[in-house]
C-alpha cells in the first residue's frame, strides 16, 4: 500500500489530464453512430473525473488542501448555470443534461465537465515546468489533428476507419470546425513562440525547443491552408482578432520581450489574414 502515496495520485492526476489533452482533438469511436462528439465527451468526462478523484486522494492523503484562489475561479460557475438553469425548464431533459444527436457539447453534463477540468488545470499546473509539458503535448495533439485533415482533403486517408474513407473528413468535425480549432491553437502558439525566453519560457530549450518551433510553424501554414480552403469570413475574424490581441497586449509590454523581430510575423499573419477576410467579401459581392 505504501505504493499509492499522495504523489502517486498527484502524478496520476497530472498525467490524466495530459492525456485528455493530447486525445481530445483525435479521439474518434468508430463503432458508434456518433464517431465524433459522442467519443469527445465520453473521454472529457471519463478522464476527468478520474484526474479529479486522483487529486481528492492526494488532497486526502497529504492532508493538504491546495486550492489555487482568484476571482477568476467564479467564472466556470456562470457558465454551468448558463446551461443549468434552462435544463431545469426543458421540454427534452435527456437532450439538455446528457446531450444526443450531435448536441453533447451544448449539454450541462460537457460543461461540468469543463468547469472540473478548468479547476484541475489551475491547480495542478501551477509552474513553469508543468506549464511547458502541457502546453508541448497540446502542440503535439493539435500538429497531428491538422495533419490528419491535410492528408484527407489531399486523398490519403489514415484513420483506417469507414467513416473516415471520403475527403475532407477530420476528428474535430466539419471544416469550419477543424479552421476553428487551429485558428485557436495557431494564436494560443504563437503567443507562446513570441513571449519565448530561454530558461524561462512556456517553450522547451534544446533540441526540443526546435522540434516545437518546427511544429509550430507547420501548424501556422495549415491553419492558412483551411482558411482559404473554408473561404469563411467568420473564420477569418476569429484569426485576426486573435492575432490583434498579441499586437495589441505587445505594444503595451514591448520591453519584456527578449526578440521583438517576432512581433513583425504576427504582423505578417494579421496581414495575411485582411488579405483573406477581404477576398471573401469580394468574392462574395
Amino acid at each position: 500500500m505504501a505504493f499509492f502515496t499522495s504523489s502517486f495520485f498527484l502524478k496520476l492526476s497530472r498525467a490524466a489530464v495530459l492525456v485528455l489533452v493530447f486525445l481530445l482533438p483525435l479521439f474518434v469511436l468508430p463503432f458508434t453512430l456518433e464517431a465524433l462528439e459522442l467519443a469527445k465527451q465520453t473521454l472529457l468526462v471519463v478522464i476527468t473525473c478520474v484526474s479529479a478523484l486522483s487529486f481528492g486522494a492526494f488532497i486526502i492523503l497529504s492532508r493538504q488542501a491546495r486550492v489555487k484562489r482568484g476571482f477568476i475561479n467564479i467564472l466556470p460557475f456562470f457558465a454551468v448555470a448558463a446551461v443549468a438553469v434552462p435544463a431545469f425548464f426543458s421540454l427534452a431533459p435527456y437532450v439538455s443534461w446528457v446531450g444526443t444527436s450531435r448536441q453533447e457539447y451544448t449539454s450541462v453534463l460537457t460543461v461540468v465537465s469543463c468547469a472540473m477540468l478548468f479547476y484541475l488545470c489551475a491547480n495542478l499546473f501551477t509552474d513553469r515546468s508543468t506549464h511547458r509539458t502541457v502546453h508541448g503535448v497540446f502542440l503535439f495533439s493539435a500538429f497531428l489533428t491538422g495533419a490528419i485533415g491535410v492528408c484527407s482533403v489531399l486523398g490519403v486517408f489514415v484513420l483506417p476507419f469507414d467513416f473516415a474513407q471520403a475527403k475532407g473528413i477530420n476528428t474535430i468535425g466539419t471544416l469550419s470546425s477543424l479552421v476553428l480549432f487551429l485558428s485557436v491553437a495557431s494564436v494560443f502558439l504563437l503567443a507562446n513562440w513570441v513571449s519565448h525566453k530561454k530558461g524561462d519560457s512556456l517553450l522547451h530549450d534544446g533540441w526540443m525547443g526546435i522540434l516545437e518551433r518546427v511544429l509550430i510553424g507547420a501548424v501556422v501554414l495549415m491553419t492558412f491552408f483551411f482558411q482559404m480552403l473554408a473561404d469563411d469570413g467568420r473564420l477569418w475574424i476569429v484569426l485576426i482578432a486573435g492575432l490583434g490581441m498579441i499586437l495589441s497586449l505587445s505594444c503595451f509590454r514591448l520591453q519584456e520581450f527578449s526578440h521583438k523581430k517576432r512581433l513583425w510575423w504576427i504582423a505578417i499573419f494579421f496581414g495575411m489574414s485582411l488579405i483573406g477576410i477581404i477576398n471573401v467579401f469580394v468574392n462574395a459581392y
